[in-house]
């Protein structure tokens, strides 16, 4: 991705990275532990990898990503349609929470509840 657009891919496959591409940073614990568990499912696999990236691209203590956010992140809509997983992003995130890869929170304030 660059800058939020798709990759230029065509006939002749990736056309590689740019020289300044962001990158984001994952566990080696998640090659170990986490992707054999996920294996059977890319939905699932992709819901954790696009929640790596948004909890590494926020600053603070502590990070956290919402449904919403994931939601409404176009690369991961991308992905989730191509495996063909219409449901993708709720069956991904309860897998996630099931395993203990991710932890889902809910904070009430006066105004609103949100689930983290």
């Amino acid at each position: 991705m660059r800058g939020g657009a798709p990759a230029d891919v065509d006939e002749r496959g990736f056309a590689g990275f740019p020289a300044r591409a962001e990158a984001t940073a994952i566990p080696k614990v998640l090659f170990s532990d986490i992707l054999p568990l996920l294996a059977d499912d890319a939905a699932s696999l992709g819901v954790v990898l696009f929640a790596f990236k948004a909890l590494q691209s926020k600053r603070g203590t502590p990070r956290y990503a919402t449904a919403a956010e994931l939601e409404t992140d176009p690369a991961l809509a991308r992905y989730l349609e191509r495996a063909g997983a219409a449901d993708g992003l709720e069956r991904g995130l309860r897998r996630a929470v099931e395993l203990g890869v991710l932890l889902q929170l809910v904070v009430e304030t006066d105004e609103r509840r949100t689930e983290l």
